[in-house]
């Protein structure tokens, strides 16, 4: 069953920390935000109907205007004792 494009959309935003960190353990600038705006780029060509609402569900945008990853709502994590 193909995915559709806001689980891709929410892999590559996941994703994006990982990949960033292994760049730059190789010596290549690069942070997460630079792979959320290519995402963010893909997404607005496939579905640009649906862009701005998948992309808030998954991202924030700084004082500067980049990406990043939204951080998870505090509400969703239950305490394990």
């Amino acid at each position: 069953m193909p995915m559709d494009i806001e689980q891709v959309f929410a892999a590559e935003v996941f994703n994006a920390a990982s990949q960033a960190t292994t760049l730059q353990q190789q010596g290549i600038g690069s942070s997460a935000s630079d792979f959320i705006d290519m995402a963010l780029c893909d997404l607005w060509q496939m579905a640009p109907s649906q862009a701005q609402a998948i992309a808030e569900t998954y991202v924030f945008w700084d004082e500067q205007g980049r990406p990043w990853p939204r951080p998870a709502a505090s509400g969703n994590v239950l305490s394990l004792r």
